[in-house]
């Protein structure tokens, strides 16, 4: 999906509404809500903070059932929910239930204002809302959940920390197999978990206090570079899915040269053509999706091509990026945002214009999204290759506000780097330039 060409903040709620209309695939998700929807059971507005839609007031109660989520309200578009709680489709006589949940954080996680209309509730309380209404009326026979977080495993989240890792989903996931929190005390359906969000790589199983089921869940990194499988078994006697079979396999890295590890039980090469096959499918680039990107590269008496191949330099290595670390690429752009920003104001007192040079400048290297690597046209003289502004746009491709000028105290500025140190290997760190940072990492301690 492409954000329209007049949009620059492809957050927005109109952004949204435009690319839904051009998908062929629905929207899910069960937990979004408008805050303007929201009441108790007597009818009285309930007011609510984003993240979670939990009530300021304590002692207020809401009434879901009267809670609606947001519709199109573009003039053109027709007027129905922009989101699905749940999709139910039907395989091999079977009707299977897919529940879709965004990650509850979204309003401290993204621009506050593009989502001030909306409350994300949280996770727990949803699922089992929206998977005992499917009980009560489609009578699935399976449960996927797709949801907008994820795990992060140990080797990637700290280094030497007490803490091992962040398997909150996992959490998640084991407190509805195991009833807590439910409303009717029993425990919520799920036979199998697709996840997101942190860009890592997972594949085991979650298993019920009882030992009696054991759930798969799936994460296949992110870019669109791998992908993820889960094998589910319905036995037609029992009629129920035989967890002994159930087979999950994640990343398997997209490739038309090769089988990765993961795949060997599914892929094979065929030597004499050179060519992939998974399942005996052979594994092809998608000529209409080359075809629209051709097109829209093509589009505006091609200067959106030419913008793409503009030149901004040359390298003969890789600036690899960490999502984590301090990094070579992490240090370039925050040095780079440093020497550009500026701010113009203008003295109404002297009737002088000033231009204000930015002294300090911060980046948060989680939203770096790949290395720089060049792949223009290799330079004559040596082993450089230009790099182009695709290239670029590819490290940072996201138009999310991400810059912002302002005065920051002292008080604020130690908090900063406080809290950047006390990441301790983990995911927020901020790259400073402009000043050195000295300090001793003990990852144990709690302050």
């Amino acid at each position: 999906m492409q954000a329209p060409e007049d949009q620059t903040d492809t957050f927005r709620l109109e952004v949204i509404e435009l690319l839904s209309q051009r998908a062929n695939f629905p929207l899910l998700s069960a937990n979004i809500f408008l805050k303007s929807s929201l009441v108790d059971f007597e009818g009285n507005p309930v007011e609510v903070n984003g993240a979670g839609c939990y009530p300021k007031d304590p002692r207020s109660k809401i009434n879901w059932l009267k809670a609606s989520q947001p519709t199109f309200h573009l003039l053109n578009a027709p007027q129905k929910p922009l989101f699905q709680p749940y999709t139910v489709i039907k395989k091999a006589g079977l009707k299977i239930a897919i529940i879709g949940i965004d990650h509850a954080n979204t309003p401290i996680a993204t621009t506050p204002d593009n989502v001030k209309h909306l409350c994300f509730r949280d996770e727990k309380s949803t699922y089992y809302d929206t998977q005992k209404y499917l009980e009560k009326t489609e009578k699935p026979d399976i449960y996927v959940l797709i949801i907008h977080d994820g795990d992060v495993p140990e080797f990637e989240h700290r280094e030497g920390a007490p803490l091992k890792g962040d398997f909150s989903l996992s959490t998640l996931v084991k407190n509805l197999l195991s009833g807590v929190g439910s409303p009717d005390g029993k425990p919520a359906k799920i036979d199998a978990v697709i996840a997101g969000h942190t860009h890592t790589f997972n594949e085991y199983f979650i298993e019920t206090n009882d030992k009696m089921k054991k759930v798969p869940l799936m994460q296949a990194g992110s870019q669109g570079l791998n992908f993820g499988r889960i094998d589910l078994v319905w036995d037609s006697k029992t009629q129920a899915l035989n967890n002994d079979k159930t087979r999950v396999f994640a990343p398997v890295l997209i490739s038309l040269k090769e089988c990765s590890q993961k795949s060997n039980l599914f892929c094979h090469i065929n030597s004499s053509a050179g060519t992939v096959l998974y399942e005996e499918v052979k594994v092809t680039e998608d000529e209409a999706i080359k075809a629209i990107i051709e097109d829209k590269k093509s589009q505006d008496n091609g200067k959106i091509k030419a913008m793409l191949q503009k030149e901004l330099g040359s390298l003969d290595v890789e600036f690899n990026y960490d999502r984590i670390k301090e990094s070579v690429l992490a240090n370039f752009l925050t040095d780079s945002f440093l020497k550009i920003a500026k701010h113009e104001v203008d003295d109404v007192v002297t009737g002088s214009h000033k231009v204000i040079q930015a002294d300090i400048a911060f980046l948060n290297a989680s939203g770096i999204r790949r290395s720089l690597v060049a792949t223009g046209p290799v330079v004559a003289d040596g082993p450089f290759r230009i790099v182009t502004y695709e290239d670029f746009f590819k490290v940072l491709p996201i138009s999310n506000e991400g810059v912002f000028l302002y005065p920051v105290n002292m008080e604020k500025l130690y908090r900063l780097i406080q809290t950047s140190i006390m990441t301790c290997g983990a995911y927020g760190a901020l790259m400073p330039s402009g000043l050195r940072v000295t300090f001793e990492k003990d990852c144990n301690r709690k302050t």
